[in-house]
Order: C-alpha cells, then sequence, then structure tokens
C-alpha cells in the first residue's frame, strides 16, 4: 500500500510535509495520564473490608487454596517467595540450538 507520502515500506518519503523533523516532538505531554490497572488494584488491596485490609484477606484465600491441594496457588506462592524458575533450554555442545516447526492438525497431529 502506498501513497503519495509514504514509500513501497509505508514509510514516510523524506520532505513530507507529515514527517517528524529531527529534533521535533509532535506529543510533548506523552501518553494521555489516567490511572493504570496497576494502580487501581494496589489502592484497592489498600482499602478496609469488615475490618481488614484486602490484601490480608486476598493472602489468606490463596494460602487456603494451596493447602487444598491447589496446585496452582502452590506454584503461585513458590514463585512469588523463590522467584520464578527459568526454562532451560540446551543445544549441541557446539552451542547451537536446531528449532524444528510441524504443522499440526485440529487434533494437535503432525500433518
Amino acid at each position: 500500500m502506498t501513497s503519495d507520502n509514504r514509500d513501497s515500506e509505508g514509510k514516510f518519503i523524506e520532505g513530507n510535509e507529515y514527517r517528524i523533523q529531527k529534533g521535533e516532538v509532535k506529543n510533548p505531554k506523552g501518553a494521555p495520564r489516567g490511572k493504570r490497572i496497576t494502580t487501581l488494584i494496589e489502592q484497592a488491596l489498600e482499602k478496609e473490608h469488615g475490618g481488614r485490609k484486602v490484601a490480608e484477606i486476598l493472602a489468606e484465600q490463596i494460602l487456603k487454596q494451596a493447602l487444598s491441594g491447589n496446585y496452582q496457588f502452590v506454584r503461585e506462592i513458590l514463585e512469588r517467595i523463590e522467584g520464578k524458575v527459568a526454562d532451560r533450554i540446551t543445544g549441541d555442545s557446539d552451542g547451537g540450538l536446531t528449532v524444528i516447526f510441524k504443522r499440526a492438525d485440529e487434533n494437535g497431529l503432525e500433518s
């Protein structure tokens, strides 16, 4: 897709009136300031519910689930305490790694 203002790769061409010039800032204030979801969750965790902080109640529920044998919660606790275990990928003795992609049908079988 090309137009009068763009090259064959879709980039603005030199001398184009819409191209941002070196040192020019088109959005000086940056992204619009709004509350990120992380900020909202952090604020919610600090609130009280039934005389206790929501974070305390949530931690207690996670521990109950782990103690009842729910492996997902056990893993979550261990990763929070010990850190997530790194995935290990090894290659040949010369340091090379060969990756082979194969197509699978809708049943997950190689075609």
